[in-house]
């Protein structure tokens, strides 16, 4: 996940939301630049018109007891950003289940 491929979505006008590691940083238009671990609170912070790896998008931080730190970056509005991903974990979960007990998707076309 970098540059490259953040930019084709956005460039393809390809609705988007991915998670990613902390250390990427986020600079918004004011040239404010700040890790998203300082960031991130129990609350949701939403974040509007910020640039992380070159590409402007919105950004959703998240604090999570047990697994650290959500970091959301989309194309979508910041708001919606946390509800999109927990629809898109909940479909990856299902699939990882099937693929836990041997299923094989990508043969049944």
């Amino acid at each position: 996940m970098g540059y490259e491929w953040l930019k084709y979505l956005k460039d393809n006008a390809i609705g988007f939301c991915v998670r990613l590691p902390k250390h990427h940083f986020i600079e918004r238009r004011d040239e404010w630049v700040q890790q998203s671990d300082e960031l991130a609170q129990a609350q949701a912070v939403h974040l509007k018109a910020c640039l992380v790896d070159g590409v402007w998008g919105q950004v959703y931080l998240k604090r999570l007891t047990n697994v650290g730190l959500l970091y959301l970056f989309g194309s979508i509005d910041a708001i919606y950003l946390g509800q999109v991903y927990r629809r898109r974990w909940t479909i990856e979960a299902y699939f990882q289940a099937f693929k836990g007990r041997g299923f094989d998707l990508e043969s049944t076309h």
